[in-house]
């Protein structure tokens, strides 16, 4: 869901930014999102961000473990 809101595809034509995304995830705390679960996301989002711009170079179909770690 993260990588959806904010990630460019061909299937999405207005984007929307991290923070706002973010802020839809906050919105569904509890009914859409388990609150724990949510918490580390957010706590780790760095990373997660982090480990999106290192595979924008990577072709899906080449996609390893050594890429995303």
């Amino acid at each position: 869901m993260f990588l959806t809101h904010f990630s460019q595809n061909a299937h999405t034509k207005k984007l929307f930014s991290i923070e706002k995304t973010v802020g839809i995830m906050q919105e569904g705390r509890g009914e859409f999102f388990a609150p724990d679960i949510l918490d580390i996301f957010l706590n780790n989002i760095d990373n997660f961000l982090a480990i999106r711009d290192r595979l924008r170079d990577v072709s899906e179909d080449k996609v390893t473990l050594e890429a995303v770690l």
